[in-house]
């Protein structure tokens, strides 16, 4: 019978992170390159046009990106998804 491991979120004391938005796109290009540039960019473009600006210094909540894309991948997804950009954030 295979092993399950379940993929948590890191979280800092329970309440959502404001991240520049230039550093956390750069960290959603490093942890999500996995699924390719133009992947990507559509996630940039959907992420765009809910409000959230990667172009500029201006704070993102990554409570706010977690469910956007909790919305566009699930559940499961958007927790590997938010691993790997949490894991490029804090090698920063």
């Amino acid at each position: 019978m295979p092993i399950l491991y379940r993929l948590t979120v890191p979280r800092k004391k329970n309440v959502s992170s404001l991240i520049p938005g230039l550093r956390l796109r750069k960290a959603m290009e490093k942890g999500l390159e996995i699924i390719g540039p133009a992947a990507l960019q559509g996630i940039f473009e959907d992420l765009e046009r809910r409000g959230v600006r990667l172009e500029s210094e201006a704070a993102c909540s990554t409570d706010q990106i977690n469910g956007i894309l909790r919305e566009i991948f699930g559940e499961d997804a958007s927790r590997l998804m938010m691993t790997r950009i949490y894991r490029h954030l804090d090698s920063d």
